[in-house]
């Protein structure tokens, strides 16, 4: 049974990305990235391991939201977005350094204040 839910939750963000425009895609990048972080928060907090695979898989996904950065049409706010990602890359590699689940908090409380900004844009 858990494999059909887990599998059926995968076709559904695979159809929510093939359907979505790219101001949606970046939503949903955001939106998984907290996700995840905020699981391995509480996997860390309660010290019960086994969160490498869900923060390896959130780094990359803020490495991917970095990626997707126009540095030349974004110009000074790229450049802002790349320099916020990159640090919250480095945050979360030293929280799974230090097992330090306040890291990965700050990283949320970044993400989503980016998201609740992009949110506020029209996805035209």
């Amino acid at each position: 049974m858990r494999s059909a839910i887990k599998m059926y939750t995968h076709m559904n963000a695979q159809t929510q990305l093939t359907d979505a425009s790219p101001h949606k895609v970046i939503q949903l990048l955001m939106a998984g990235a907290i996700d995840r972080l905020i699981k391995v928060s509480a996997m860390m907090e309660n010290q019960t391991g086994g969160y490498h695979d869900t923060l390896s898989n959130a780094i990359d996904i803020i490495l991917a939201l970095n990626c997707a950065l126009d540095m030349e049409k974004g110009g000074e706010i790229s450049q802002n977005l790349n320099a916020l990602y990159d640090y919250m890359q480095l945050q979360l590699v030293q929280a799974n350094i230090e097992k330090d689940y306040k890291k990965v908090d700050e990283v949320v409380d970044l993400i989503k204040t980016i998201k609740d900004g992009w949110d506020q844009i029209s996805d035209q």
